[in-house]
């Protein structure tokens, strides 16, 4: 599929855009049949192993997102 092929997604703005993958990415992740690759259960094992070692190293998710919504509005 191609943003070509859905109606209306050119006419969005970044900020709206960023909001449906958002709201698209939730959908996606309540389906709980999705199958879970070895290999994102390793890259999520490593990434819990780097917040553990240091908490305070790296960003929120709310902190990016606002940064991402800001650089989106300039």
């Amino acid at each position: 599929m191609k943003t070509a092929d859905i109606p209306g997604i050119s006419q969005l703005s970044v900020p709206e855009k960023l909001l449906l993958v958002e709201a698209l990415w939730d959908d996606v992740r309540e389906d709980a049949s999705l199958p879970l690759p070895a290999w994102h259960r390793q890259v999520l094992d490593e990434s819990a192993g780097a917040y553990n070692d240091d908490p305070h190293e790296g960003s929120s998710w709310a902190d990016v997102k606002a940064r991402l919504l800001s650089r989106a509005s300039d």
